[in-house]
């Protein structure tokens, strides 16, 4: 699946804020910055291996511990959180039904369309 085009066509609203964007893929992993002013939301589908604790894994090991995630970081002016710790910028009820409704699907393309259907609603509360 071609994530890196799923995130800017889900995120293309963006654009008629004023949004600038910058991307960054290697392939495998996808990383785009949506840039307003000092405002910045981070969309990540990367590869994470689980915990490390330090020490060499083998390949078997290494296979069984990675899984890959979709994340959203947002900076606002010198603040920068994962979406969910932004309990002074979104109501916690919004942010309690965007995460179960993340943890719902294990479809990164949905978790896509997820995080972009709330960052659609409350895009003015990043912007201002």
């Amino acid at each position: 699946m071609d994530y890196l085009s799923i995130i800017k066509k889900r995120f293309k609203f963006l654009k008629k804020y004023g949004f600038i964007i910058k991307k960054y893929s290697n392939g495998v992993d996808v990383e785009i910055h949506y840039i307003h002013l000092d405002n910045v939301i981070e969309i990540y589908r990367t590869l994470c291996v689980g915990d490390l604790e330090y020490r060499y894994l083998n390949v078997d090991e290494l296979l069984k511990t990675s899984h890959y995630a979709v994340d959203i970081i947002i900076q606002k002016h010198q603040a920068r959180k994962h979406i969910f710790d932004w309990k002074d910028l979104f109501d916690d009820v919004e942010l309690l039904t965007l995460n179960r409704n993340i943890e719902a699907t294990n479809s990164d393309g949905e978790k896509i369309s997820i995080f972009a259907d709330f960052i659609e609603r409350n895009v003015k509360k990043v912007i201002n």
